[in-house]
């Protein structure tokens, strides 16, 4: 009687190791999709014992999308006829955020998450605050409901999800209604939800103070505490828009980042997101305390919010993830285009080409730094070890097929010209053409293998904004 298979044996025409294109490759995975060995398929005997499968194409690490508000997906088509920032958020994202009901939460997500993985990202981190119910009749506290539903519709679709359940103790507006809660509130509903989710391999759970403005400096110390007691980083939003120099000098007297430091939260675990509007001191003390950037181009572009300084940030120290925000500000979740715009915007913003590489030019093992920030640099943000094929990290991968004209000439399977493609000019709908996560299979030749895309389909088709 043959025995259940242990692990997992994976070949690969083609995979990108941390040290290099390999050809016939192979990567064996213990049985519960954590990477074992990586290596010419010559030098890695194959066990009986495991599972052996065979992926045609050009294997890579999974993209980690760092920062995500999946439920946003829903304002696709509407919100773009907003004037501004500001009325963005006050007519459109907050009266969705009112609005939505479970199954439209649900629905969101399940979009946002599968779309992802048709794009090749294994990974999602969920800063999720939608913690009340709707308006209607009231905004009735729900404890985790909302937040065990996200993850449940990312593991039904087969994504890797990174919940950074949020602090939001502060509510002047009336369409934050949904997301109030009281500091010690939010810490100790984190730590239940991290303990609700502990035995799901494909779950972690983090803490995000959501902002200046919308956690109070006691709420914001408690995150920090609760990342320092947990050995996590932790995210919030900061200096996004111009307005939030004002409204950090109105509050803490200085300016965002120094507010962060005034209150005593800088570290290495502290990864600020967006930044466009940090000055050159500020972000040389996020470089001097080792601290990270969840870093989302194309919704910045989107929203008019400003360019990033990821150059002076790289330079600095600052360790850079990419995200898709809420998604990319209801456009698209495709993090190749995210690193692509990464390195285009300071090439518009500095007026020359290839910014980013000589700037991370002291980084030893820098390969490509867009592709990078899209893959190991995302799981060094979220704090999970995602992001390469290698030893000890969860077997998250995506295959590729390098002969996809969006990905051609490659010059020989040039590992360089590859990459390049990969960031420049990777048509990802196309060209990504099988999805693993913890070893598992979730899209297959173009397929997802989780859920099914033609009911989803229907569903968010049935869609509408503003209807009940």
């Amino acid at each position: 009687m043959n025995s259940a298979p242990t692990g997992l044996y994976i070949t690969a025409d083609h995979l990108l190791s941390t040290s290099g294109l390999i050809h016939d490759a192979a990567m064996i995975a213990d049985g519960d999709g954590v990477i074992l060995a990586v290596g010419a398929a010559n030098t890695l005997p194959r066990s009986p014992d495991l599972e052996h499968r065979h992926y045609t194409g050009l294997m890579l690490p999974g993209a980690v999308n760092t920062h995500s508000h999946a439920f946003q997906i829903l304002l696709r088509g509407k919100s773009d006829a907003a004037r501004d920032f500001r009325d963005w958020v006050d007519n459109y994202m907050y009266a969705l955020a009112l609005s939505a009901d479970s199954e439209d939460l649900r629905l969101g997500a399940e979009l946002a998450f599968a779309e992802m993985l048709r794009n090749g990202i294994t990974t999602v981190g969920e800063f999720f605050y939608v913690h009340n119910g709707p308006a209607a009749p009231a905004c009735a506290d729900l404890g985790n409901e909302n937040a065990l539903l996200t993850v449940a519709a990312a593991r039904r679709c087969g994504l890797r999800i990174h919940l950074l359940r949020t602090v939001y103790d502060r509510a002047a507006r009336h369409g934050q209604q949904r997301f109030y809660e009281p500091a010690t509130t939010a810490v100790e509903r984190t730590r239940e939800l991290a303990l609700a989710t502990s035995d799901m391999a494909d779950v972690t759970v983090g803490i995000a103070p959501h902002s200046l403005h919308g956690a109070s400096a006691d709420g914001i110390q408690a995150a920090a505490e609760y990342a320092a007691e947990t050995g996590q980083p932790f995210q919030i939003h900061i200096a996004e828009e111009e307005h939030d120099l004002a409204f950090a000098r109105a509050e803490y007297g200085t300016t965002p980042g120094r507010a962060l430091e005034k209150l005593g939260v800088v570290s290495d675990r502290l990864v600020v997101v967006h930044g466009c509007w940090l000055d050159t001191e500020e972000i040389e003390m996020l470089g001097n305390a080792r601290a990270g950037c969840a870093y989302n181009p194309i919704s910045n572009m989107a929203l008019g919010d400003g360019i990033t300084d990821t150059e002076a940030m790289v330079r600095a120290g600052v360790t850079i993830g990419l995200g898709c925000d809420g998604p990319c500000a209801n456009h698209q979740v495709n993090l190749w285009q995210e690193a692509r715009f990464a390195e285009w915007l300071q090439r518009v913003d500095k007026r020359r080409m290839n910014v980013l590489g000589p700037a991370a030019a002291d980084h030893a093992e820098t390969v490509n730094y867009p592709f990078e920030m899209a893959t190991s640099n995302g799981g060094h943000v979220l704090g999970i070890p995602v992001g390469k094929l290698a030893p000890g990290y969860w077997a998250d991968a995506v295959v590729v097929d390098p002969h996809d004209l969006s990905l051609l000439p490659h010059h020989n399977l040039d590992p360089a010209a590859l990459l390049n493609n990969v960031v420049n000019s990777m048509a990802a709908r196309g060209a990504v053409r099988d999805v693993i996560v913890g070893g598992d299979e979730v899209m297959r030749d173009g397929r997802l293998t989780r859920i099914d895309e033609a009911e989803l389909a229907a569903r968010g088709a049935a869609w509408q904004f503003g209807e009940a």
